[in-house]
């Protein structure tokens, strides 16, 4: 339920909708009511209620930006952790359903939206890479990092866990 619910919801770019006369009762105007007042996030929360998955809202600091950068920097951001088995498993809906244009050529630098299944299930020992939760327990590591930490952690993208890669040290 978690993974269908998840890649439907990533699978649209809530800002592209056509927002004129949607069908009375269409999913698309079910959508443009949501994002109204919702975030990804808070959408994927309620998508799990309905489905009667225990989901919980994740707030702390998204990092986009470079390592030894004081994450109070970067913007806040929420992400899901959903219960699966007994087990608290993280989730990003927001940054699953976004990939951002690195500028490296001074193009273009606004948000880009296709779907990423890399924030599906993520790993907790490659989701502190890029999200730090402002309560600790919501690592969900073995040994939770601190905020100074974090700030020198290497900025890693998903294309460098999908390629099955790991860093030897942080230095």
């Amino acid at each position: 339920k978690a993974r269908l619910l998840f890649v439907w919801l990533a699978a649209y770019d809530l800002l592209e909708l056509d927002d004129k006369n949607p069908p009375k009762g269409s999913v698309r105007e079910q959508l443009l009511e949501v994002h109204k007042s919702a975030t990804y996030t808070t959408f994927y929360i309620e998508l799990c209620k309905l489905a009667k998955l225990e989901a919980k809202l994740i707030k702390g600091i998204g990092r986009s930006g470079k390592p030894g950068e004081d994450v109070a920097k970067n913007g806040s951001s929420s992400w899901v952790a959903v219960l699966i088995n007994q087990a608290w498993r993280l989730f990003d809906p927001h940054w699953a359903a976004r990939a951002q244009n690195t500028g490296e050529a001074k193009v273009d630098t606004s948000l880009k939206y296709s779907y990423n299944d890399h924030y599906f299930l993520t790993n907790p020992e490659e989701f502190i890479y890029t999200h730090f939760p402002f309560k600790e327990k919501w690592q969900l590591l073995a040994r939770p990092v601190t905020r100074l930490e974090f700030n020198e952690l290497a900025s890693l993208q998903p294309a460098f866990f999908r390629k099955g890669l790991r860093l030897k040290s942080h230095r």
